[in-house]
């Protein structure tokens, strides 16, 4: 079974389990794991989420439609946590106003560096986080290799649940699952909570940069490790994990370490925690050991491994994995591509204003009487763009027991994005690798492949999008699919549409050999492994050269994005390319 994953899912999947619908198989399953026959906690006024404030704070972010979205997500939320879970204070952890700091976290500026700095949203990526995690769990082979985990007693963690759980491992399946789902769940949830106390790190050490004598009145923005370490001491956390280690990521404000604190916090700093049943105490230690473990740093030697701590594997790659609708803020002076879609060319207009046209491998000036653009603001010109280019994951098991994750990157939106940040394509393509390395080989579980095709080529980008068009659609077929979609008008003239479509197939034939000299020359090509995975990427030495060759070169060929452009009005965005 072949599971779509997207946000559009997610909210379903979550209003359903909030609501106690029913739920097609597998993840019918992994909603029964979640379910308890535990006493509802009693009503707590202070875990209420003030939607109306969270809706309002989001809209400075999102559309007003996924700003709705998310906050019915985090009411949702709040209710399978009550209702399902049943860890009295749990639900505590969700009224924090997570969303009204992410703004300032997307804006922030690294002044020492001079940049804008890399922030990818946190809110509801946890949500996402959790929701890929249980698809994941929901899969046979995975399921069935906790169960064998468990009965190997594999390591400190398995021999930990043995102990809280008392039971017969024979019942391995039914004992154990619930709570590793639990735990996953949890673990995704509020795996950064502490977010935000990396960022006052960061903005702390900036005042105390800026102003001398600021210590004078606040002395410390951090609690001293020795009283975190006393309160915490029974943890599984800092049982298992050398005090030394903790310590360094504190000291580094990791903010893996300050979110499992502040999880752990929640219910040792009042004694709470001992008050639970030894069930809900192994949920809450475990959720927070992979919290701490989901930043990790590892090396070609040393790696996160299944065995050792399933729930902390299963969130570090949940985390990593998770690329739908997952953006960053960026802030350029970046330009508008103009195009004259009735001619499949491309203009754009220089710093005086002139404006030039394509012709053949040239460019000419259209207008040298006086400029036709410019500008009439007195305020400079930047954007805040939001960098997103994955539609959905596909999960599935494929006939020979293999797990394929098929990662759906928009190619158009790449071609935008490589504009704007070069090195996106590569910055993913190396989590990806790594995500791979972590994959691999990994006793229990079943063989793991990444399927994706990133690059920060736009010349491959475009080749590869109109190629796979002419692949998907040939002439009959796409003027029928223009017409049933009513990307035209009524009134059109079908003969003149297939002249035209059959242009442009044409032009598509061509662009093949007329570019392939362009790649070979400036780009370096990398076949990423897996069984659909390719790419194309520049390396670090190339990347001066192209920047101020290509845009000679795309001056007098914007043709090219033309006709893509032209070609991705009338497709429409749901069908991946």
């Amino acid at each position: 079974m072949k599971f779509e994953l997207n946000d559009d899912k997610m909210y379903e999947f979550f209003d359903q389990l909030a609501n106690q619908h029913t739920f097609s198989e597998p993840l019918e399953r992994i909603s029964r794991y979640l379910s308890s026959d535990k006493k509802v906690p009693i009503y707590d006024c202070n875990a209420e989420i003030d939607m109306g404030h969270s809706f309002r704070n989001l809209m400075l972010i999102y559309p007003e439609l996924i700003a709705k979205e998310q906050v019915c997500a985090a009411e949702n939320i709040q209710r399978i946590l009550r209702r399902f879970i049943c860890i009295d204070g749990m639900e505590r952890l969700l009224a924090t106003g997570y969303s009204d700091i992410e703004w300032n976290m997307f804006l922030e500026y690294d002044f020492a560096k001079e940049r804008s700095r890399y922030y990818r949203d946190h809110f509801i990526h946890q949500f996402r986080n959790a929701f890929l995690g249980l698809s994941i769990l929901s899969l046979e082979g995975f399921r069935r290799a906790v169960g064998d985990w468990f009965k190997a007693q594999d390591g400190p963690i398995s021999q930990y649940l043995k102990d809280c759980l008392n039971e017969n491992m024979e019942d391995a399946e039914e004992t154990v699952l619930p709570i590793v789902c639990q735990s996953v769940f949890l673990g995704a949830i509020f795996h950064d909570l502490g977010y935000p106390l990396n960022y006052f790190s960061r903005i702390s050490r900036q005042i105390s940069r800026s102003l001398s004598h600021h210590n004078a009145i606040f002395r410390t923005y951090k609690s001293d490790f020795s009283s975190l370490h006393a309160k915490l001491a029974s943890s599984l956390l800092f049982r298992t994990v050398k005090t030394e280690e903790i310590r360094k990521k504190y000291d580094n404000d990791d903010h893996g370490i300050f979110s499992a604190i502040c999880f752990l916090l929640n219910f040792y700093d009042t004694g709470a925690i001992h008050k639970l049943p030894s069930k809900q105490q192994c949920i809450i230690n475990l959720a927070a050991l992979a919290i701490y473990d989901h930043t990790n740093k590892y090396t070609q030697t040393h790696r996160m491994t299944f065995n050792k701590s399933p729930i902390s594997y299963l969130l570090r790659i949940s985390d990593d994995l998770q690329e739908w609708s997952r953006f960053y803020a960026s802030v350029d002076s970046n330009n508008n591509a103009m195009i004259l879609p009735d001619e499949l060319l491309s203009i754009y207009a220089d710093d005086e204003g002139f404006v030039y046209k394509a012709v053949g491998q040239s460019h000419e000036i259209v207008s040298t009487d006086k400029p036709i653009f410019y500008k009439t603001t007195y305020l400079s010109y930047k954007k805040l763009n939001f960098i997103d280019a994955c539609s959905n994951i596909n999960l599935y098991e494929d006939t020979n027991g293999n797990t394929q994750f098929d990662i759906y990157y928009n190619l158009y939106a790449q071609i935008e994005i490589a504009a704007m940040n070069f090195g996106f394509a590569t910055h993913r393509h190396g989590e990806f690798q790594n995500l791979s390395a972590i994959m691999k080989n990994q006793i229990y579980l079943p063989n793991v492949q990444l399927n994706y095709i990133l690059s920060n080529n736009v010349f491959y980008l475009a080749h590869k999008l109109l190629v796979d068009f002419q692949h998907k659609l040939e002439e009959e077929d796409f003027v029928a699919f223009l017409l049933d979609n009513k990307h035209l008008p009524q009134q059109v003239d079908v003969d003149k549409m297939k002249r035209r479509v059959r242009e442009s197939l044409k032009q598509i034939k061509k662009i093949k050999f007329k570019h392939k000299y362009i790649a070979l020359l400036y780009f370096t090509e990398h076949k990423i492994p897996g069984r659909k995975s390719e790419g194309v990427y520049l390396t670090v030495e190339q990347h001066s050269e192209y920047c101020l060759q290509s845009q000679e070169y795309l001056k007098g060929n914007l043709g090219l994005l033309g006709l893509v452009n032209r070609l991705m009005e009338w497709y429409t965005e749901g069908n991946n390319m």
